[in-house]
């Protein structure tokens, strides 16, 4: 686990990062996130198809599985017996059953080939994160440096919470919670006290942009029926 303070420190990126990467677009004048539509069934089986090389066997494959997650889906969507909580939850599932119909369906050098380009992907995606944090809080080299660090810790704090979870992040959902919040403490830390307030004042967009992406889940909600 983390040492004291500086490895304690690690977690503020992960929040902050997240905090940004909401945050920021608002700030720039960009509410475009707030109605992206995410790919449909269709494009998202060209698109790996391009990228992993899918037989017309497990694109077809894909597209039946898709389907009848998208019709459960919808009708977990029309049940007005199931509170929100319960939605929530069946959601969750299916999510879940995407990704297992995905990975029932791909040989295993195509998974390996899949989780690298996520992993790149995240990568580009952090970068990015970490780039418009250091211009709106004029961080210096030194904490860029050690959010960096803390941000490396803390991701690998996660996955092992969630590995020793047998990979459920619902099961861990409270502890997952605390480590977010402990992650933005050790963040903070790194802050001079007008960067932290500059950090506070971006709380409010995050969490509009976070409620909007939900939204706009819920009514464009189909990316290959998850």
């Amino acid at each position: 686990m983390r040492t004291p303070n500086f490895i304690k420190t690690a977690g503020l990126l992960a929040v902050t990062v997240v905090t940004l990467g909401v945050a920021a677009p608002a700030i720039a004048g960009g509410q475009r996130g707030h109605h992206r539509q995410g790919p449909n069934t269709e494009q998202r089986i060209e698109h790996m198809t391009n990228t992993l090389g899918l037989s017309a066997e497990q694109a077809q494959q894909l597209r039946d599985r898709f389907a009848q997650i998208r019709t459960t889906r919808d009708a977990i969507r029309s049940d007005d017996s199931l509170s929100k909580d319960e939605k929530r939850a069946k959601h969750r599932e299916l999510k879940a059953a995407s990704r297992d119909a995905v990975a029932a369906v791909l040989t295993p050098e195509q998974k390996a080939t899949m989780r690298a380009i996520r992993a790149e992907k995240r990568r580009e995606r952090a970068a990015n994160r970490m780039q418009k944090l250091t211009i709106l809080l004029e961080l210096t080299p030194a904490q860029v440096a050690s959010i960096e660090h803390i941000q490396a810790d803390a991701a690998s704090e996660r996955k092992q919470i969630i590995a020793e979870a047998g990979g459920d992040r619902t099961a861990v959902k409270p502890a997952l919670k605390a480590h977010h919040k402990q992650t933005r403490a050790d963040i903070r830390s790194v802050l001079s006290e007008e960067q932290a307030a500059k950090l506070d004042a971006l709380e409010p967009a995050r969490r509009q942009g976070k409620k909007g992406k939900r939204r706009n889940r819920g009514k464009h909600g189909e990316r290959g029926g998850e």
